[in-house]
């Protein structure tokens, strides 16, 4: 279930299913949700493993929280609302499709990514991946080389059962619409949305 993570993944992560993934712009996050965020994960790491009902609750109130304060972006750097940085990051998305994993729905929003994916390799080595292939040229393009461009810690759920998982592809791809940036998904050109008449929901991408 949901789970922050630092570099280096606890052992037993979900890699051989599909999986939502959140990661965010470093500073996206103000500080009053960093502290309720903390204290929940105090709260968290009391309840076991994620079948505990008050750890899935726990998770779930760290998500709405996070998204919360994402979607609202009033706070922090929207480093991404800047089109030449969005396809950066929207091409090194697909560039690693296949080879890195199996990629079913993705979008870049103004200060933070979705993906929904199945992990071929670690998913450390995905996120880091991604991140540090982005960074650098975003950070060159902005002229602001040397700063840290991507918070460290990300957020992912795996999806139980088939409904689920529609459900985050879905949510992925409405989440311009719900922020008011486009009138329907494919509208988005930063997303998988706009690739669906050639990409049947379900299926991992094909170049």
């Amino acid at each position: 279930m949901p789970r922050y993570y630092r570099r280096h993944l606890p052992h037993g992560a979900p890699e051989n299913s599909a999986i939502f993934i959140t990661f965010n712009l470093k500073g996206s996050l103000p500080q009053r949700a960093l502290g309720q965020i903390k204290q929940l994960r105090k709260q968290f790491e009391k309840y076991g493993d994620d079948s505990n009902p008050a750890r899935l609750e726990l998770s779930k109130q760290i998500f709405r929280i996070t998204e919360h304060f994402l979607d609202k972006a009033q706070d922090g750097p929207l480093y991404l609302q800047d089109p030449r940085c969005a396809e950066i990051v929207s091409n090194k998305i697909i560039e690693g499709a296949r080879e890195y994993y199996d990629l079913f729905a993705f979008v870049v929003m103004a200060n933070h990514v979705h993906l929904l994916l199945n992990p071929i390799v670690s998913l450390e080595r995905i996120t880091a991946g991604i991140k540090k292939s982005t960074a650098r040229p975003i950070n060159s393009l902005l002229h602001r080389t040397g700063q840290p461009f991507w918070q460290d810690k990300s957020f992912d759920h795996r999806p139980r059962d088939p409904d689920r998982f529609l459900r985050f592809l879905s949510y992925i791809e409405s989440n311009p619409v719900k922020a008011g940036l486009c009138a329907s998904p494919g509208k988005w050109p930063w997303s998988s949305a706009p690739m669906r008449s050639k990409w049947p929901k379900g299926t991992p991408f094909r170049a």
